[in-house]
């Protein structure tokens, strides 16, 4: 029963842990992709990226926003 609460409380808080993040891709490439799009690429540029560079996402470049220094998660 309580792996159950603790499963239902993590699906709860899942969502809430990119909120904004979108919003800032959005305004980081001047409007020009859609709140979708960069939803899309948050994990790109908050955990997938090294630290110092960009990312591509369509006609814009976003600053990598991972804190992690030098480490690059997935692939």
């Amino acid at each position: 029963m309580k792996a159950l609460m603790l499963i239902a409380a993590l699906g709860l808080m899942a969502p809430n842990s990119f909120a904004g993040k979108a919003d800032d891709i959005v305004e980081a490439c001047g409007g020009k992709i859609s709140k979708k799009e960069a939803s899309r690429k948050i994990k790109d540029v908050y955990m997938r990226c090294v630290k110092g560079t960009k990312v591509q996402i369509k006609s814009c470049e976003v600053d990598c926003k991972n804190e992690t220094e030098g480490a690059k998660i997935g692939g």
